[in-house]
């Protein structure tokens, strides 16, 4: 065996060398042919149908009134958790290829057996259907697969999150979204206590009933404002309805707004071991649980939200400015 030191040094260096390139992790390849859109014909304006298979399986439909969750009761998705769906569905690319081998489809856990399976329809048809696996090393990117070929693509975001939300609903949890401009009256009913209050405009609020009373603080704005945008923790299951409190609810609040139409919150009892109340939407029927800090200040004591208006001292002073008739009398 040779003891040349130049030898020997080559050889280290290129036993080292194959250890490297053993080593590293699968590199994404660019590939011309691949490059582009993924699903470069799907046009996500027309989707009317995402079926995805994962630890719970969720049918989204678009209807006439927007998308419902089919596997949820028809309910009322969330729009923007959608939205986000079909954005990534449309940014899906084919520029970097990781394997074209099946065999690897384990290791990228893009197979049907681990991956999120994701079904897209368009009238009927089946326009997209695709695999989404694990993470790559950093977790900012995930490994697809389109259902009908062999290579996986490296994508450059985190598409699992967007598809996958990991026990968080897919009902759309908003409660109310209104306009705090286009407000005009805002009714808080507590028992036999009836609270009116009507919107002048540049955030200020008079009390109608009851006569004589202004609002203590900013408890009137704030409680205005909460209806600009309400959502809930959770939407619980229709049985809890009975022991929510709605037969002597805590307050009923009604908003009339500038085009005459109205809306109202009604608040039942705090759910048990939870931070959340009860509360529905005037004729609805759908239980949702919203934070109670967020509707604290409708169940505020009378005294913290309206106090006696102070005399009014017009006329007095009026008096006190005329001159006395009598002056220079004897």
């Amino acid at each position: 065996m040779t003891k040349n030191p130049v030898v020997l040094g080559v050889i280290l260096i290129g036993i080292i060398g194959i250890i490297v390139l053993l080593a590293r992790p699968s590199l994404p390849e660019r590939s011309g042919s691949d490059g582009g859109r993924l699903f470069a014909e799907l046009d996500t304006s027309a989707v009317d149908q995402i079926s995805i298979d994962a630890d719970e399986d969720v049918e989204l439909l678009r209807e006439e009134g927007g998308w419902v969750v089919a596997s949820q009761e028809g309910f009322a998705a969330d729009p923007d958790g959608v939205d986000r769906l079909l954005s990534e569905i449309h940014k899906l690319s084919a520029d970097d290829v990781v394997s074209r081998r099946p065999e690897k489809h384990e290791k990228f856990e893009v197979d049907s057996a681990q991956a999120i399976g994701v079904v897209v329809g368009s009238g009927g048809e089946t326009v997209a259907h695709f695999y989404i696996g694990k993470s790559s090393q950093d977790y900012s990117s995930n490994y697809v697969r389109d259902a009908s070929r062999d290579e996986v693509f490296l994508q450059h975001s985190s598409v699992r999150n967007q598809f996958d939300r990991r026990g968080r609903s897919w009902k759309d949890l908003t409660v109310f979204t209104l306009e705090y401009e286009d407000m005009r009256r805002l009714e808080v009913i507590r028992g036999d206590e009836k609270l009116v209050f009507s919107y002048e405009g540049a955030e200020e609020w008079i009390i109608q009933e009851p006569p004589g009373y202004i609002p203590a603080g900013p408890y009137v704005i704030a409680m205005a404002r909460v209806l600009t945008r309400l959502t809930a923790i959770e939407i619980p299951p229709a049985e809890e309805w009975d022991s929510a409190g709605f037969d002597e609810p805590v307050a009923t609040v009604t908003v009339t707004m500038a085009a005459g139409d109205s809306h109202q919150l009604v608040l039942g009892q705090d759910r048990p071991d939870s931070p959340g109340k009860y509360v529905h939407r005037g004729e609805d029927e759908v239980l949702y649980v919203v934070p109670s800090s967020r509707v604290l200040n409708f169940t505020r004591p009378t005294e913290e939200l309206i106090v006696p208006a102070p005399p009014d001292t017009s006329d007095a002073d009026d008096e006190t400015a005329l001159p006395d008739s009598s002056a220079g009398e004897s």
